[in-house]
């Protein structure tokens, strides 16, 4: 069943628009994939359930969800390697992503998804929107690690260095993967605080044209963004203090929030720069 939205509407353009929401898990991926959709984008039908960790809906369109869990189940542990989207095992879950991408999207001029293992697939899906002719927008949700790794904890009861590991190659690979691509980098925190202007933000740097009623927008915004639901706010200067989060980690998110707040320093060389050396210190690391 198609999810209902009052904010539905086409906007004026020639090309169809897809916006997806990248990060890790425990991110507010979930919170910023139904603020797109209150901003008129469509999620396409059949969504992957509320549970009792996130009581207001992950947002997920389930049909893509599967695909990306067959592609890992393929694969195994993230990176992926350079290429795997044209391995011939990875073919047909391709084209089975392509079908469903067809089928739910084609005749929408503004439509997304979101699914933290999109993070990992961001090349395959590339492919996908080129050959459809779609632009490609991409929001990145980042999140302090100390926060990440509480919530995993206190949701999942998850150990504490597998989802650090996790949130650290996810927005690892995401910025990697959307170099030169038009993009936001958005703080949970930031949009927790003050979600009208976040959105309004995104929408900006999305060509995207609000909904007319802003005050009834807000109200939507506010009633489905609960402030009590976050446990833990952890600034910079405990941050640095911390002595569980790797010194690479705490560095990946301190110019990450850098350029959440500064367009100019998203798009410079110095900002990929560093994401790269990052990427090639955690590949090091770790394996």
């Amino acid at each position: 069943m198609a999810l209902f939205n009052k904010f539905t509407r086409k906007p004026q353009q020639t090309k169809n628009k897809a916006v997806t929401i990248l990060g890790s898990g425990r991110c507010g991926t979930s919170m910023a994939s139904r603020s797109i959709n209150l901003m008129g984008v469509d999620l396409g039908e059949g969504f992957v359930k509320p549970n009792k960790t996130n009581p207001k809906g992950f947002w997920e369109n389930k049909k893509i969800v599967d695909v990306h869990k067959e592609i890992k189940n393929v694969l195994g542990s993230m990176p992926f390697r350079r290429g795997w989207q044209d391995l011939g095992k990875i073919k047909p879950l391709k084209e089975k992503m392509e079908s469903i991408v067809q089928e739910q999207f084609s005749d929408k001029p503004l439509w997304g998804w979101k699914d933290p293992r999109t993070s990992e697939c961001i090349e395959m899906w590339k492919e996908i929107l080129a050959d459809m002719d779609v632009e490609g927008n991409y929001l990145v949700m980042i999140r302090n690690p100390v926060d990440v790794a509480a919530s995993f904890r206190r949701a999942y009861n998850r150990n504490e260095k597998a989802a650090l590991k996790q949130w650290q190659i996810r927005t690892l690979v995401a910025l990697r993967g959307t170099r030169n691509e038009n993009r936001i980098i958005v703080d949970y925190d930031d949009f927790i605080e003050d979600s009208f202007s976040t959105v309004k933000n995104i929408a900006k740097t999305f060509n995207v044209t609000l909904p007319s009623d802003k005050n009834e927008l807000k109200q939507e915004l506010d009633s489905f963004i609960d402030p009590t639901l976050r446990h833990s706010r952890t600034g910079l200067k405990k941050l640095s203090k911390s002595k569980e989060i790797e010194e690479d980690m705490k560095e990946l998110y301190r110019i990450c929030l850098k350029a959440a707040h500064s367009k100019e320093y998203l798009n410079s060389k110095k900002f990929q720069k560093q994401i790269d050396n990052l990427y090639v210190s955690f590949l090091k690391s770790h394996f």
